[in-house]
């Protein structure tokens, strides 16, 4: 259970963080029977710790592996700002130029004075109210169609001087990068983005998606667990707003960049631009209860969220949600540290483990974000197996080896005691590994392309050590975890 109460935890380096953090991590999706996850911490422009679960589909139970494409859902928007940063950098379009000088003949019906500028666009102070005819979209209308409904549509307050946070109207960016630049918006990604970090499952179609056999779908509720759905069109069809896909390692490489160490691509100059308060967004600081805890003056920038961590830790951060998927990407600038974590179910609490995180990092006191729901979740941590997480050597862990003494003496004391025995079994004997039958003739960690080495399901073999720049996978084979049918039988 999470630790609750008053008293600070010692500040420790990440690597001194990150053998419990992987146990949170276990945990906490366990908990929620989520069917599949991938999540990635980086440390000073390098990934530290890549980790992924469950399956993409409860229905076809492909295992979740480092490269199976989630969809961002709303993190897509800070791909959007970073190419209008990269344009603006350029001199390819102004930010403070109107809309309309983009798109002719395209005019708010409130804007009279055509003062809707693309930063007006990126913030979301057009005006608009919340959500603006979202609802027309995921009914199946066009996305033509319902920009020109949005037009027709009354201010909740005048421009520039509120948050209403949009899909439909963010998504003329992509119309004018695509106007100006003369290429596709998905084609103006690939060149700009996702070739030149080496994302190499990105895409942004549904299209691509449909054509990938390693894709993370939805999940919602329904039927006593989490139903596999199909992936629909109507968020393709705002591809700057929602429409990006991306594997788990493609996101630990873009994290990277807007941290600042791929300057080549993302100059520093155009995060800091991004990333400049622009206007308060209260609703965000009492979302949740990590939110509510930690989340000081909640403000939004060009794509990206800006927050004051506990009030003097700034924050850079966006998450995305659509029905059935979610997404989280958060850093500290001053620690140079970010995680970014993706999952197919319609539940969002797992985010905890951000907070969590970060509350380790900073020395601030241990606080139950979940109060208690995910206290004993032993799905993942039953299944333990040694592994490395970052560059730092690590070995079986103490949990690990105080399991198997305690097999041992119970074993003994069965002899003696059957009832006894019996008594403690309920606390100390592990449920077995559930290994997939096409990964059992394995018995060495195998190299990926990126260099990424994957550790089998060998509970009492010790991994060898981690050389720098090594990344250790565990994944859905290791785990034994089934979402469909639940926790394994006691």
């Amino acid at each position: 259970m999470l630790l609750c109460g008053a008293m600070p935890l010692a500040a420790q380096p990440l690597n001194a963080v990150l053998p419990q953090f992987d146990q949170d991590v276990e945990r906490i999706f366990g908990a929620y029977h989520i069917p599949g996850a991938a999540v990635a911490v980086v440390q000073n422009g390098r990934v530290v710790y890549i980790k992924t679960l469950g399956v993409g589909s409860t229905k076809t139970r492909n295992p979740v592996n480092e490269h199976t494409v989630f969809r961002l859902a709303s993190v897509s928007k800070t791909f959007a700002a970073v190419l209008a940063g990269q344009a603006s950098l350029a001199g390819e379009i102004n930010l403070n130029s109107p809309l309309s000088h983009y798109l002719p003949g395209f005019r708010l019906k409130y804007d009279t004075a055509n003062r809707l500028t693309l930063r007006n666009v990126l913030s979301h102070t057009s005006g608009l109210p919340h959500n603006a005819n979202d609802n027309l979209l995921e009914a199946g209308e066009s996305y033509s169609s319902v920009l020109r409904k949005t037009q027709r549509l009354g201010a909740s307050c005048g421009i520039g001087r509120c948050f209403g946070y949009q899909n439909i109207l963010y998504s003329t960016i992509g119309d004018v990068l695509s106007r100006q630049l003369r290429h596709s918006y998905a084609d103006l990604l690939e060149a700009r983005i996702f070739r030149p970090l080496g994302m190499q499952d990105a895409s942004a179609s549904r299209w691509s998606m449909l054509n990938n056999r390693n894709i993370a779908v939805p999940h919602v509720k329904g039927g006593g667990g989490w139903v596999a759905r199909p992936i629909t069109q109507p968020y393709y069809n705002v591809l700057p707003a929602a429409g990006v896909n991306a594997s788990i390692t493609d996101m630990a490489k873009y994290l990277a960049a807007v941290m600042g160490h791929r300057p080549d691509v993302i100059p520093a100059s155009v995060m800091k631009e991004l990333t400049k308060p622009l206007v308060a967004s209260p609703k965000e600081g009492w979302t949740s209860k990590w939110r509510k805890t930690r989340v000081k003056r909640p403000m939004y920038g060009m794509g990206w969220r800006i927050f004051q961590y506990n009030g003097n830790h700034k924050m850079i951060f966006h998450a995305g949600g659509l029905s059935g998927v979610r997404s989280r990407l958060g850093f500290l600038p001053e620690k140079d540290i970010g995680i970014v974590m993706l999952w197919n179910a319609n539940e969002s609490r797992p985010e905890v483990l951000m907070p969590m995180l970060f509350d380790r990092l900073l020395d601030l006191p241990a606080v139950d974000y979940l109060d208690g729901a995910a206290g004993h979740s032993s799905y993942f941590a039953a299944q333990k197996v040694p592994a490395s997480l970052s560059a730092t050597k690590h070995s079986v862990s103490k949990r690990a080896v105080k399991s198997q003494k305690a097999a041992a003496v119970q074993s003994k004391n069965k002899k003696a005691t059957v009832a006894q025995s019996k008594r403690k079994s309920t606390h100390t004997k592990a449920r077995p590994l559930r290994v997939s039958s096409t990964k059992t003739a394995a018995h060495k960690p195998t190299a990926t392309k990126a260099g990424v080495i994957k550790p089998v399901a060998k509970p009492k073999t010790r991994t060898p050590p981690v050389k720098a720049g090594e990344i250790r996978s565990l994944t859905a084979e290791r785990v034994g975890y089934d979402p469909a049918q639940g926790p394994a039988s006691k």
